[in-house]
């Protein structure tokens, strides 16, 4: 009897300690989503990633900004905002195929993203 109450007490305690972690894995995983950024007509930029959720600065010169992948989960569906050098808006929010067309000469300053 002695042996069930030690074994039913010692349980309890290792399943208080254990952390409870109740997000899905690939939310545990990290997901990027890599832009195509195109920095003058034609010329672009494949490799700029971005974390979802979070924010990444660039500050150069771009034409349009689009997603090229999303990794670190199967089906995340992500949104980006483009901001200019100021802080301000640039272009349109964008997700899946869309293109965000920027007024030309602007600096882009920085790009967040976030799941929808």
């Amino acid at each position: 009897m002695q042996f069930a109450t030690f074994f039913i007490a010692t349980l309890a305690t290792v399943a208080a300690a254990a952390p409870l972690d109740s997000a899905p894995v690939e939310e545990r995983a990290g997901v990027k989503a890599t832009l195509q950024i195109e920095t003058e007509p034609d010329t672009f930029i494949g490799n700029f990633e971005v974390p979802v959720p979070g924010q990444n600065n660039f500050n150069r010169k771009a034409v349009s900004i689009r997603i090229g992948t999303v990794s670190g989960s199967v089906a995340a569906r992500v949104q980006c905002q483009g901001f200019d050098n100021k802080g301000n808006k640039a272009g349109q929010a964008f997700s899946g195929d869309q293109v965000a067309e920027l007024r030309k000469g602007t600096v882009l300053g920085k790009v967040s993203c976030k799941k929808i």
